[in-house]
């Protein structure tokens, strides 16, 4: 069991590293046809792969040729918005080399990579009740400037944080609402 664990710990590990790799190599060679809205497209179409990670299971079969499930993978591209791209090509390779079924996270590590090279941040920016677009637009600037980055919002309406917002980026976490200064009077109550 423990030999078993540092087996798949290790395969985790190369997928990781094989997928960095493949992720620098497309940004370095398709730089000039790299812009922000294919990394926002990319992005969709990684959430999407992760939500049905069947699709996983289904590119590891040996049994489904490498021709019908390029012709699959077109498709799920052609929903993004993504066909005749430079996706191809890095899908012929990876239909090539037998590691198609790694797409999903290259495909995260090309937008992580471009992002970071960009100065570019995801965001999940939470808020209380709905908030009009110039309100939106005010508080997305302000956090651009205290950040110092570009800031891509993905807007959640959050019941749970009682008149208030919050933003969630990889590094940093703000939050102003009423939950968030009742949750010390909460604490010193229970202990």
């Amino acid at each position: 069991s423990c030999r078993v664990f540092k087996k798949e710990l290790k395969m985790i590990i190369d997928r990781r590293i094989l997928s960095r790799k493949y992720a620098r190599a497309f940004l370095n060679i398709f730089k000039k046809e790299i812009t922000p809205a294919v990394i926002q497209k990319i992005a969709k179409l990684v959430e999407f792969l992760n939500s049905h990670k069947q699709s996983e299971v289904y590119l590891r079969m040996s049994m489904i040729s490498p021709k019908k499930k390029r012709e699959v993978l077109l498709k799920i591209f052609a929903e993004f918005d993504l066909e005749h791209s430079a996706l191809e090509k890095l899908l012929d390779v990876l239909l090539v080399k037998n590691r198609v079924q790694f797409i999903s996270t290259i495909l995260n590590q090309i937008v992580v990579k471009y992002n970071k090279q960009n100065n570019i941040v995801d965001a999940q920016f939470r808020y209380s009740h709905e908030l009009d677009d110039e309100t939106k637009k005010t508080i997305s600037d302000f956090f651009q400037k205290k950040l110092g980055l570009h800031i891509v919002y993905k807007y959640i309406l959050d019941k749970s944080l009682i008149a208030g917002v919050r933003l969630n980026t990889d590094t940093d976490l703000w939050e102003y609402s009423i939950r968030q200064q009742l949750e010390p009077l909460r604490r010193r109550c229970k202990g």
